[in-house]
């Protein structure tokens, strides 16, 4: 029998205002389904930088794939992450109160890291359910880039087989909920079998030096 596919997928509380989230609702409606030679395991996360990075980071080694949901509200489409920079700061309050501004989320780290995640993969079958889909190349300084950066950090730091990505969801006022998961299921079907799939077959470094 072959070995299930070990995937991960994150979403997000509600935040700020706002009494719902939308990536914590397609979670919860995914975490419904069946997939064939997939053990899909979920959880919804704090938007609280210091718990939600340090609970991403004791989780890489125990799967094959992570897939982290958060929302930009101002966007108009769903976008996949192809970067996550180290760096820490905020227009808002986390929901712990914590409000950074210009820290980095691990000093001793490169300044980011590109996804090794088949991203251009997940972004043509996400356009396959005929979803507004692009590559972002901006996953924000909010709770949701710290979670991707932590993730792929410990993924580099411990030379881990793990591939992560980061999707932003828009508003569920330009897409609803339902249409979302639908998009999200697409993506989550691309599996990565080995190195050799498309997207980086490594964590790639980003290291910016100051003069």
């Amino acid at each position: 029998m072959a070995t299930p596919h070990r995937l991960l997928l994150t979403g997000f509380e509600p935040f700020g205002t706002r009494d719902t989230n939308p990536s914590q609702e397609v979670v919860s409606l995914l975490e419904k389904e069946s997939f064939a030679g997939i053990e899909l395991s979920t959880r919804i996360l704090p938007v609280a930088y210091l718990p939600a990075t340090e609970w991403i980071r004791t989780q890489m080694m125990h799967f094959d794939e992570v897939i982290m949901l958060g929302v930009a509200w101002a966007r108009q489409e769903i976008c996949v992450e192809r970067v996550a920079i180290n760096l820490m700061d905020a227009a808002q309050n986390d929901n712990n109160g914590f409000c950074p501004t210009d820290i980095p989320i691990r000093s001793d780290s490169p300044t980011a890291y590109f996804s090794n995640a088949p991203i251009k993969q997940m972004l043509a079958a996400i356009r396959d359910t005929r979803n507004p889909c692009k590559i972002s190349n901006s996953a924000g300084t909010y709770v949701c880039n710290a979670v991707y950066y932590a993730a792929l950090d410990e993924i580099a730091n411990r030379h881990l087989p793990t591939k992560a990505v980061f999707i932003h969801l828009p508003s569920d006022e330009c897409l609803s909920v339902s249409s979302m998961a639908e998009a999200i299921k697409a993506a989550l079907n691309i599996r990565v079998r080995s190195t050799g799939d498309v997207g980086l077959s490594q964590v790639g470094k980003i290291v910016i030096r100051k003069s």
